[in-house]
């Protein structure tokens, strides 16, 4: 049987080595023997403490520093293999991604219990020794790097938002709600994003809430990542954002739509106009229909008062009176006669 010790300790008459399995051996003491040698060793070049049953010589087979360095770290690297595979390996995965634009600039990934991750400041506002300090806290526990105190300046905070698993809605207003609570303000924007949303904002080394932004302006959909205020308010919001007010694609757009919103006023104040002409034009028929009635009204007076036609027949109606009264005083003087 043999052994692959290596020398320890030279002692006067053997040497302390240490096996493969960790046990300690003495060997006779051969040749050029030093610390750190790593030799072969058979049962007869053990040392039992009898020096008649030493071997006259012993060929000590050494192995120099440099291929033993290679050997440990063979080694480490297969233990490291093997503890990859026997002992499974239990990490927070990545569940939510949050950036805060305001006087700083930061982004924290977080694990499904709000706890961060990781942090980053593209812009530098945010100190690397910070950065270290806030891993592993809390997201509340953040508050003072994530500018929550701050006062209020009256520029927008820009808080983006995206979680890592696709089309969960509860657990994005859950989110939402959380981030509402620890910032409360009226001043902070809210923006919505998607797990694509995060890889492309990383590989352009920019927070999550400004990509979003500009992408949502630039394709016209900021209805999309805003759920609970109107376009106008968003746009108004969005024009106190600093940050945001310095990419000249977002002022382009803020243009564009601005534009666009003036031509839309305009062609509602025509239309407008144009509804009031025609209840102008509604009134002037219902007048010309009544002065129409009114010329009709004294044409019907006059045919009434056409009775002049009987005033002959009332004329001879008093003829006829004339007449019988005649007749009458006619027939009183028969009778007068008749009495004498």
């Amino acid at each position: 049987m043999y052994y692959k010790v290596m020398v320890l300790e030279i002692k006067a008459d053997y040497c302390l080595a240490m096996a493969d399995d960790g046990q300690v051996l003495r060997i006779k003491k051969k040749g050029e023997m030093k610390e750190g040698d790593c030799i072969y060793v058979l049962n007869e070049d053990l040392y039992s403490g009898k020096p008649e049953e030493q071997p006259e010589k012993m060929q000590a087979i050494k192995i120099s520093k440099k291929t033993l360095n290679s050997i440990i770290a063979v080694a480490a690297a297969l233990m490291l293999c093997l503890s990859a595979l026997i002992i499974p390996r239990i990490t927070d995965k990545v569940y939510a991604v949050v950036s805060v634009d305001s006087g700083v600039s930061l982004q924290v990934q977080l694990d499904e219990k709000y706890k961060i991750r990781k942090a980053v400041s593209y812009e530098g506002s945010v100190s690397e020794e910070q950065l270290k300090e806030i891993k592993g806290l809390q997201i509340d526990e953040a508050a003072e790097e994530l500018g929550v105190n701050q006062p209020q300046t009256g520029n927008t905070i820009l808080i983006g938002y995206a979680l890592e698993k696709e089309n969960d809605q509860q657990q994005e207003r859950k989110l939402k709600t959380h981030l509402q609570e620890l910032f409360s303000t009226d001043e902070a924007l809210y923006l919505k994003g998607s797990k694509n949303d995060i890889k492309q904002a990383e590989r352009d080394k920019q927070t999550l809430g400004l990509y979003i932004a500009q992408k949502a302006l630039n394709e016209d959909q900021i209805e999309e990542v805003v759920d609970d205020m109107s376009r106008e308010d968003v746009l108004e919001m969005v024009k106190k954002q600093p940050a945001l007010m310095k990419n000249d694609a977002v002022r382009k757009a803020l243009e564009k739509d601005e534009k666009a919103a003036k031509k839309t006023k305009k062609s509602n104040q025509r239309k407008v106009e144009a509804d009031d002409d025609d209840d102008y034009d509604t009134d002037d028929d219902d007048d010309a229909v009544e002065s129409k009635s009114k010329a009709a009204a004294p044409t019907s007076k006059t045919d009434k008062s056409k009775k002049p036609t009987a005033a002959p027949q009332k004329n001879n109606d008093d003829d006829g009176n004339d007449n019988d009264t005649d007749a009458d005083d006619e027939a009183e003087s028969d009778d007068e006669e008749e009495n004498d």
